[in-house]
C-alpha cells in the first residue's frame, strides 16, 4: 500500500491557514499604516500597490497549486506566503506598537481629568465629626467645583461655612493667620507652597476626601499644510510648568517663531474671578485650559494645540538618542527630581563648553538658572536651544528601532492634542522641505526667538516676574505677524536664528528685548493695610477715598468691633484691588426669625360667597392663626352667572409673612322691571318739599 505523503506542501489546511494570513496582514496593515499616509503619500501609495500585487500572487499560487493540484505552486506558495506573512508580522508589529504609543500620548476626547482633595490642617478632625467649620477654597469661574464639594459634605453637616479666596497664595496666607480649618485644592497641592512658612502649614494635615472633575478643552480645526498654527509647548515639573514656550509656524513661509515665557510672570490668570494676577505656572496647577487661555490674553493671540511633558520623558529621549552636543557657558553642579521618590533629588555635574551630554546633563543645563548670567532668562534661551537640538537629532535619524523607543519612553510622560492626521501631515510635509533645501534639517526652516523679560519684585511673600510692556507687545506682533496669512517678503529677513549661538536674542527690534521702560502692572502696585484694629466706619472711609469697593460681612458676636477676615490680605499687590471682602463682628441683637407661610389660593370664578367661606375657615384651622382676609366688590355685568365671583386679584402659589388680603368681583345683577303702582302727582313732591322747607326755617 502506498503511504500517503504528510508534507505542508501538500496539507490543504496548512494552506489554508497561510493564505488567510497573508491576506488578513496584509489588509491590517495598509488599514493601519492608512493614517500616516500623508507623511509620504507616494511611498504609502507604492507600498499599497506592491501589497496587492504581492497577495494576489499568494492567491494565485494558492489555487493553482491547491485547487489546480500542481506542485511546484504548491512549493512556490508555501515558501512565499510564510515569508511574507513573517515580513507582515514584524511590519505589523511595529506599526501596532507605534500607534499604541500615539493613541496614548494624543488627547483627542479635549477633556482634562483633574482632582482636588478636602484637607483638613488638623490631623485629629475627623470627615463625620464636621459641624461648623470653615472651609477654604479658591474660585473659578469655569468649575462647578464648589457646587459639587457643597453637595458631598451636606451628608455630614449643613453648618459648614465655605470661605472664598481669589488665588491659592491668598488662600495660603489666610491659613498661617488660621483663618479656617479646612481647604478645597487640588491633591498635588504642595506643588504650590512657595516658602518654609507655606510647609508648616501642612506639617499635621491630612487629605479627607477627593473630588474628580474634567475639564473641557478648546479644540482647533486647523489644516497644518494651509494655514499657520500655534503650539503651547510646556515642560512639567511636580504639576507645574517650569518650561512655558509659545511656538507658532507658517507652511507658506517655513518660518517658525519661539517665544520663551517666565513661570513666575505675574500676570492676571484667567480662571480667577476679577483677573486676579498670580504666577503664571499657578495658572497650569489649577487647569491646562487656564494656563492656555491665560497666555492667549497675555499675548493677545490664539493658541491652536498644545504639547506637553515632564522632565523625565526629555530625559529618555535624549538618553534615546544617544545624547546631544550642547555648550554650557559655565560649569556648575545642578539637581535633578528623581522621578520615583519625590521630593528628593539628584546631583548632576554640567561641565563649560561644547560636549556630548546625556539625558539628566541636557536636562540639569536647561532647568539651570542660579549660574547663568542672566538667571531666568537664560533658562529660557537653553530651553529653547535643547528643544531644537533634540528635534534636529530626531528629524535626523532613520532607524526604524530608535522613534519606537521615542515612543516608549515618551507614552507615559507626554501629551498632545495635535491629531494625529496632522502631525503626519506635518512631519512628511517637514521632511520634504527638508529634502528640497541645500541646508541639513532644520536649518531649512526660518527660526526666530524671542522672550518676555521683566524686573523680579517680591509681592504677597512670592518672587515674581513683572513683564516688560515692551517684550509682551514684541512678541505678540512677531506671533502675530508669522500666523497671518498675509505674507510679507520683505520682513522675511528679520526672522534670523542661529542654534550655534543660544545666547543671542535676536529680535526684530533688539534694543527692546529686556528693556527697562514699564512692566505689565508695574505702575499700578499698591499695598493694602492690615485692617485689624480699624473700626467699620474707618474701614469703609479708607475704600471710599480710593475708589475701592467694601464689601462687609456683619457677623454677631461678643467680641463686637474686630476684624475677623480680609480678602484680598494686606500686602503689595500688582494693581488696585475693584473689592476688598471684610467680615467683621458687630454688636446687634440677633433679629427674631420671621416665619414665612405658604398657601395655595384657589380659583373661585364661578363660586358664591360660601365657598370662600368654607376655604378661609379651613386655612383658619390649617395655619393657627386668623392670616387671610378678605372681601367683595359688586358688579353688574349681565344675567348670566349672577350673584357669583367673576375675578379675583390673587391664585395660586402666595408666600407671605403677616397676613394676605384676597379681593373678589361678584356679578350682581338688578333688573330694571316696571312699577306698577300710583306714581306720585308732580305737586306733591312740591309741597313735600316747601314742608321740609317751612321746618327747617322753624
Amino acid at each position: 500500500m502506498k503511504k500517503k505523503n504528510t508534507s505542508i506542501f501538500n496539507s490543504p489546511i496548512t494552506g489554508l491557514i497561510l493564505a488567510i494570513l497573508s491576506n488578513v496582514l496584509v489588509v491590517a496593515v495598509i488599514v493601519i499604516l492608512n493614517r500616516y499616509s500623508s507623511i509620504n503619500s507616494r511611498y504609502y501609495f507604492i507600498g499599497v500597490l506592491g501589497s496587492i500585487f504581492m497577495i494576489l500572487l499568494v492567491n494565485i499560487f494558492f489555487l493553482v497549486g491547491y485547487v489546480k493540484k500542481r506542485k511546484s505552486f504548491r512549493v512556490l506558495f508555501v515558501l512565499f506566503s510564510f515569508t511574507l506573512s513573517i515580513l507582515l508580522s514584524i511590519g505589523t508589529w511595529y506599526v501596532y506598537r507605534g500607534s499604541t504609543s500615539i493613541d496614548k500620548i494624543i488627547n483627542d476626547m479635549a477633556v482634562e481629568d483633574l482632582e482636588y482633595s478636602l484637607i483638613t490642617l488638623d490631623d485629629s478632625l475627623q470627615l463625620q465629626f464636621l459641624s461648623d467649620e470653615k472651609i477654604a477654597i479658591v474660585k473659578d469661574k469655569n468649575s462647578e467645583l464648589e457646587t459639587e464639594v457643597k453637595e458631598s459634605l451636606s451628608e455630614y453637616s449643613n453648618q459648614l461655612e465655605y470661605v472664598e479666596y481669589d488665588t491659592y497664595r491668598s488662600l495660603l496666607l489666610a491659613a498661617q493667620e488660621d483663618e479656617y480649618s479646612l481647604m478645597v485644592v487640588p491633591s498635588d497641592f504642595r506643588k504650590l507652597l512657595e516658602n518654609p512658612e507655606d510647609e508648616k502649614i501642612f506639617e499635621n494635615s491630612e487629605s479627607l476626601q477627593t473630588f474628580n472633575r474634567q475639564q473641557e478643552e478648546d479644540f482647533a480645526d486647523v489644516d497644518v499644510l494651509k494655514e499657520p498654527f500655534t503650539v503651547l509647548m510646556l515642560g512639567n515639573n511636580e504639576g507645574l510648568s517650569d518650561s512655558i514656550i509659545v511656538a507658532s509656524f507658517n507652511p507658506m513661509t517655513l518660518t517658525a517663531t519661539m517665544t520663551s515665557l517666565a513661570r513666575d510672570s505675574y500676570v492676571p490668570i484667567a480662571c480667577y474671578p476679577y483677573g486676579m494676577r498670580d504666577k503664571l505656572n499657578h495658572a497650569r496647577g489649577n487647569s491646562r485650559q487656564c494656563i492656555v487661555d491665560t497666555i492667549e490674553d497675555f499675548l493677545d493671540i490664539e493658541i491652536d494645540f498644545y504639547f506637553e511633558t515632564d522632565f523625565y520623558a526629555l530625559v529618555k529621549m535624549v538618553d534615546t538618542m544617544g545624547g546631544l552636543e550642547l555648550e554650557s557657558p559655565v560649569s556648575f553642579k545642578g539637581s535633578l527630581p528623581l522621578e520615583d521618590d519625590l521630593g528628593k533629588y539628584e546631583s548632576v555635574s554640567v561641565q563649560k563648553g561644547k560636549y556630548l551630554m546625556n539625558g539628566k546633563e541636557a536636562i540639569t543645563f536647561a532647568r539651570e538658572r542660579h549660574h547663568m548670567p542672566n538667571g531666568d532668562f537664560d533658562r529660557q534661551l537653553n530651553q529653547q536651544y535643547v528643544i531644537q537640538t533634540l528635534a534636529k537629532k530626531i528629524f535626523s535619524t532613520r532607524n526604524i528601532e530608535t522613534f519606537m523607543d521615542l515612543l516608549d519612553v515618551a507614552k507615559d510622560n507626554m501629551v498632545m492634542n495635535i491629531p494625529v492626521r496632522s502631525i503626519s501631515s506635518l512631519m512628511g510635509y517637514s521632511l520634504d522641505q527638508m529634502a528640497l533645501a541645500p541646508m541639513d534639517g532644520l536649518d531649512a526652516f526660518r527660526i526666530v526667538q524671542t522672550q518676555v523679560a521683566g524686573t523680579t519684585p517680591v509681592i504677597g511673600d512670592m518672587s515674581v516676574v513683572m513683564p516688560y510692556l515692551e517684550d509682551i507687545e514684541l512678541s505678540s506682533r512677531l506671533i502675530n505677524k508669522n500666523i497671518s496669512t498675509d505674507v510679507e517678503p520683505n520682513n522675511i529677513k528679520h526672522f534670523n536664528f542661529s542654534y550655534e549661538e543660544p545666547y543671542k536674542l535676536d529680535l526684530s527690534n533688539p534694543d527692546m528685548a529686556g528693556a527697562s521702560g514699564g512692566t505689565l502692572g508695574g505702575e499700578t502696585l499698591f499695598t493694602i493695610p492690615n485692617f485689624d484694629g480699624w473700626t467699620l466706619d474707618e474701614i469703609k472711609n479708607w475704600g471710599n477715598q480710593r475708589n475701592i469697593r467694601m464689601v462687609v460681612e456683619e457677623v454677631i458676636g461678643e467680641n463686637h468691633n474686630t476684624l475677623i477676615t480680609q480678602n484680598p490680605s494686606s500686602g503689595t499687590v500688582s494693581s488696585r484691588p475693584k473689592e476688598i471682602y471684610i467680615k467683621y463682628i458687630v454688636d446687634k441683637e440677633l433679629e427674631p426669625e420671621v416665619e414665612m407661610y405658604k398657601i395655595v389660593i384657589p380659583d373661585f370664578t364661578g363660586k358664591d360667597e360660601s365657598d370662600i367661606q368654607a376655604w378661609v375657615q379651613e386655612m383658619y384651622l390649617e395655619l393657627g392663626e386668623d392670616l387671610i382676609t378678605w372681601q367683595i366688590n359688586e358688579k353688574s355685568v349681565g344675567e348670566e352667572n349672577n350673584m357669583l365671583i367673576i375675578e379675583q386679584d390673587k391664585v395660586g402659589k402666595r408666600t407671605f409673612e403677616k397676613g394676605i388680603k384676597i379681593t373678589f368681583t361678584m356679578n350682581v345683577y338688578e333688573s330694571e322691571a316696571v312699577d306698577d303702582s300710583d306714581p306720585v302727582a308732580p305737586d306733591s313732591e312740591s309741597d313735600s318739599s316747601i314742608e321740609d322747607d317751612a321746618s327747617d326755617e322753624e
